[in-house]
């Protein structure tokens, strides 16, 4: 058994794995820089909220994980970016309801999608086997947070300021889909409730970028209140996003 900590050097050097694309610090660096680097954040979090994912899904979670990987490409921060992830997307489409119907082929999708990006990226690749030890063998799912809440606020910082029918259909499904890829059935109760209370208003949230950003300020406000953790104000948030 693996102490609970989280250790990926360890697990590396005990699988022979090599130097994986995740970052450890579960703290958000404030540094100006660190903005433009975004992606180690959030495929950690595709691929820790796929091996909680349930090996065999109910429709219920196979249509809002599927809403929330036709949207995905649009919380990215970089116009290529998204590009990309519209591309890969396109090409496993009408696999999408068979992809989220389980737990091991959501995985393996993320990893094919992750590998893709690397490969026009220039990056190494990580085998099934390489990304199973390290996300479903190990992978305490407490450590989460953070990244997931940076990649989604990043993203808002980074999206249309108008934002068009497109964008618009598109970001609502894949907040529809967030609490399905969370790691924790209580993360996800909290999620659906927060969700729920606003969801006469998505179409406006997602018509813009502020409108957008403070959605998520206040979703992660809600969450660390009953976490009992602080609270960030906008005007934080938007200095520490570069908004």
């Amino acid at each position: 058994m693996f102490p609970l900590k989280n250790n990926y050097k360890l697990i590396s050097e005990l699988y022979n794995i090599s130097e994986p694309d995740v970052i450890t610090n579960t703290s958000i660096d404030r540094s100006i820089d660190s903005l433009s680097i975004w992606g180690p954040k959030f495929w950690y979090s595709l691929h820790n909220g796929a091996a909680k994912f349930p090996l065999i899904a109910s429709n219920l979670y196979i249509n809002k994980i599927k809403g929330f990987i036709i949207g995905l490409p649009y919380i990215l921060p970089c116009e290529k970016c998204t590009k990309h992830a519209i591309m890969f997307i396109k090409k496993h489409y009408d696999r999408l309801d068979d992809i989220c119907s389980g737990r091991i082929k959501l995985f393996n999708f993320f990893v094919d999608f992750h590998n893709e990006i690397n490969v026009i990226n220039g990056k190494h690749i990580m085998s099934y086997e390489n990304a199973y030890k390290l996300y479903m063998l190990y992978s305490p799912p407490d450590v989460w947070g953070p990244k997931f809440w940076y990649s989604l606020h990043n993203g808002a910082a980074k999206y249309p300021i108008k934002a068009s029918i497109v964008y618009i259909n598109k970001m609502k499904e894949f907040i529809l889909g967030i609490p399905y890829i969370l790691s924790c059935e209580k993360c996800l109760n909290h999620a659906n409730l927060f969700i729920e209370k606003h969801y006469d208003r998505l179409e406006d949230i997602c018509s813009e970028r502020i409108k957008l950003f403070d959605f998520f300020v206040d979703f992660h406000n809600e969450v660390n209140r009953i976490n009992r953790k602080p609270s960030m104000s906008y005007e934080e948030a938007y200095k520490l996003y570069h908004m």
